[in-house]
């Protein structure tokens, strides 16, 4: 089955769950090229050519970078923080770091590495991210670290570090 972000039953329903005092996590703003929700990976979208940063810290602005719900574990960009539409002039914010409950798409082991896996995280070696003989992308692309254990469908509270 292919995983579509759409109506993703493994994002947590209460959003972007901070625990602790978060940690002071990293969290810079994109533009939103599709609809997202607190609490949801994103990757990083591609260039849409008129957007190019310079050598410049002024040629920066917030629009080089775009988000949408991702897909695979290999181009995630964080953790959304609030519900945003798409549009022109959309902005979400999005943790790099920090504490958060994280749906587990598959069996997760606390202390693990883990990886983004059908809108949740799962153990970096798990079934769902490869195999032992066939890597998958994902075990190349931790997300963070899991401090408890949950099985599939259950909550992991992730230290995230992307």
């Amino acid at each position: 089955m292919v995983y579509t972000p759409t109506g993703d039953s493994n994002i947590n329903p209460l959003g972007a769950v901070a625990i602790f005092d978060n940690e002071n996590p990293c969290i810079y703003s994109a533009r939103v090229i599709a609809n997202v929700s607190g609490g949801q990976f994103v990757m990083i979208s591609g260039t849409d050519g008129a957007n190019i940063v310079g050598s410049d810290a002024s040629s920066y602005v917030t629009n080089d970078i775009a988000v949408a719900p991702a897909l695979l574990a290999d181009n995630i960009g964080g953790l959304t923080l609030t519900r945003v539409a798409s549009g022109t002039s959309n902005y979400v914010g999005i943790a790099k770091r920090g504490t958060f409950l994280v749906q587990a798409s598959d069996v997760v082991s606390g202390g693990a590495l883990v990886t983004f896996s059908s809108g949740g995280v799962c153990n970096l070696f798990s079934a769902s991210a490869g195999s032992a003989s066939i890597p998958g992308a994902a075990q190349f692309a931790s997300v963070g670290r899991a401090l408890n254990s949950a099985d599939s469908g259950g909550y992991v509270l992730l230290s995230l570090n992307i």
